[in-house]
């Protein structure tokens, strides 16, 4: 009887023991996972995590937004207090695109729950003003992945942050960019400024070409 206590109590401590275990190995776990930076966010992780979010946009505060968001849909986007452009919806990207076909234009996809994206953002302002960009016909703008799903995945974006720049209505550069890939954006900007942009009169080559093409 005294040998079946005494097992019983052994079995009992390492079963303690091991519960110790698992539960210090797990909090271990969330502490190196808050501790990695993020860059991108794929949208097939996010689905998950932000789908109770969207689901009370019907019945929460954000449904008005949804709708503001909506009624802009005809609208011409506005540059915000940083000159960026907001790009609300697939509709006013087109209409944004055929307002400016004789400009460059730096689309950044993003989205307000991806941490990268708000630690891109404003390493993205300052690039939009930095000063040999002043004088060139070239317009940074974004847009949001949220409530634009479809469409953003329709553009062939695998992940956030990510950019497009485009010369006219083409898209000339498509790639993943997190904070710190800011430089590559710079160099993708002054390349396309480089092999699209005539400096003697200032004009994007795509449009000599087109006023070429009409009066011959």
């Amino acid at each position: 009887m005294r040998r079946a206590m005494l097992f019983k109590i052994t079995l009992l401590s390492l079963f303690q023991t091991y519960l110790f275990m698992v539960t210090d190995a797990f909090i271990n776990l969330q502490d190196q996972t808050k501790r990695i930076p993020l860059q991108t966010t794929t949208f097939r992780n996010e689905y998950i995590k932000n789908r109770y979010s969207r689901s009370k946009i019907i019945s929460g505060s954000t449904k008005s937004r949804q709708r503001t968001d909506f009624s802009l849909s005809k609208s011409t986007p506005q540059p915000d207090s940083t000159g960026i452009y907001n790009i609300a919806n697939e509709e006013q990207h087109t209409a944004f695109l055929e307002d400016n076909t004789d400009k460059i234009i730096v689309l950044k996809y993003y989205a307000p729950w991806c941490k990268g994206c708000l630690r891109l953002e404003p390493k993205y302002v300052k690039v939009s003003r930095c000063k040999k960009y002043e004088n060139l016909p070239i317009l940074f703008a974004q847009i949001s992945y949220q409530y634009n799903e479809e469409f953003v995945a329709r553009r062939e974006i695998k992940a956030i942050p990510s950019m497009e720049i485009y010369v006219g209505k083409e898209v000339v550069e498509n790639f993943i960019c997190g904070p710190k890939n800011i430089d590559l954006l710079k160099e993708k900007i002054d390349a396309t400024i480089k092999n699209n942009f005539d400096p003697n009169i200032r004009v994007l080559q795509e449009v000599i070409d087109t006023n070429i093409e009409t009066t011959t």
